[in-house]
């Protein structure tokens, strides 16, 4: 077993880091290595909750690990906030990670450590790494063009242009306003205002109405100039009507990768064949 190679890997803990996390994973198991899958607390929770108690099971020479992302006891049916939860991890993992490490390196059942694979929101097990003397890499699970946009934080910081002012951070645009319109969902509700499938439900629902009015207040201010078009997005459906009602040209921003978008153009198809929604 010392031959083995042993990948510990530790993923962000929200939905769209821990699958491509699982896929590289399962590759890796797939060559040979044994993997320690690296998750928070609250959402090995979640996951056994979803996938059934035998979940971990199924994976010979995979092992699951927990550590606590330090913060308080939530509704297992709740997301996370993210700002808390990348905050609480910066400042609460690298201690139970230490402690994880130093386990699994002292334990004679599991091969020696070879590398850890880290998400790049993971910072902690850079530092942990280099204490062990162990190698790390950094796995992102974003896009090219996400990455890009990471690599430009400092450059934003420098310029002052980050962290934002407040509401008035643009204020020193010309030409260039904001409006609201309400979503529908009750501001008291956290869990609810952060769930995509009520967000997505209550915006389809309640915005047209809202929009109009909008819309009709823009056209019969004598202060800015008339519109000449409605830019939105793919998933903001609501505002190609609204354009349509009001005879103003309506063009759709898809702000997914090509191949993203080549996946929503086949709902109807996937719904023909009864694939979706699943049983």
């Amino acid at each position: 077993m010392d031959k083995t190679p042993h990948a510990v890997c530790v993923p962000f803990p929200v939905q769209g880091h821990v699958i491509p996390f699982m896929k590289l994973d399962k590759i890796l198991h797939s060559r040979g290595f044994y993997v320690t899958f690296v998750n928070t607390e609250y959402n090995h929770r979640r996951l056994i909750q979803s996938q059934g108690p035998d979940f971990e099971k199924s994976f010979q020479d995979f092992k699951f690990e927990t550590i606590p992302e330090g913060l308080p006891p939530s509704d297992h049916h709740a997301t996370q906030d993210p700002v808390l939860l990348c905050d609480s991890i910066r400042k609460n993992c690298l201690s139970p990670f230490r402690d994880l490490l130093s386990k699994l390196i002292s334990s004679p059942f599991i091969p020696p450590i070879s590398c850890i694979i880290s998400d790049g929101m993971m910072s902690f097990a850079i530092k942990a790494a280099q204490e062990f003397g162990i190698l790390d890499v950094q796995f992102w699970t974003a896009s090219a063009c996400g990455y890009m946009g990471y690599l430009q934080f400092d450059e934003l910081r420098r310029r002052g242009i980050v962290p934002f002012k407040g509401p008035n951070f643009v204020k020193g645009f010309q030409d260039f306003q904001f409006e609201t319109i309400p979503e529908g969902l009750p501001p008291s509700d956290r869990d609810v205002t952060q769930d995509p499938a009520s967000l997505c439900d209550s915006i389809r629902k309640n915005c047209l109405t809202h929009f109009w009015d909008l819309l009709s207040k823009l056209i019969s201010s004598p202060v800015i100039s008339p519109i000449s078009c409605i830019i939105s997005d793919g998933m903001m459906s609501f505002a190609i009507k609204a354009a349509q009602e009001f005879g103003i040209l309506d063009v759709q921003f898809w702000t997914a990768s090509a191949c993203g978008y080549m996946g929503y153009l086949q709902y109807d198809e996937l719904r023909r064949r009864e694939i979706i929604p699943f049983k």
